[in-house]
């Protein structure tokens, strides 16, 4: 999987570790990429809208708290992180706070209800 990664990264422009942005992807390519071990997935949702539903092997740390100081102490600055919301607006605020402190990011596109779309699809 790592091949997968670094092809990944490659096709989007990016080397990963260097990145100062992220990347937004489709469902099917995100749910392609999570499966790394070096990638963490992230929901930056409330407490309550993670316990609803989440993605397997997603962690909770919610956007509106203290994002930042808890991704680094906790999570290793070599790990991708795939950060998703709702619906993809805060999850691209959060990536984007991420990618700032040196993170590779990638971000899903729609959030959970794209990817609950797209696992009904299959």
């Amino acid at each position: 999987m790592a091949v997968v990664m670094a092809v990944a990264f490659s096709a989007l422009g990016q080397t990963a570790g260097t990145q100062t942005s992220y990347h937004s992807l489709d469902a099917a390519t995100f749910a392609m990429l999570v499966e790394d071990s070096m990638v963490v997935v992230v929901d930056v949702r409330s407490p309550q809208k993670y316990a609803e539903g989440h993605l397997a092997k997603a962690i909770n740390i919610p956007i509106d708290g203290q994002l930042e100081q808890i991704v680094q102490s906790s999570i290793d600055i070599s790990k991708t992180l795939a950060v998703y919301c709702n619906r993809g607006r805060s999850s691209k605020l959060a990536a984007s706070r991420l990618a700032a402190i040196g993170y590779s990011v990638i971000e899903l596109d729609g959030g959970f209800l794209e990817w609950q779309r797209y696992v009904n699809d299959k």
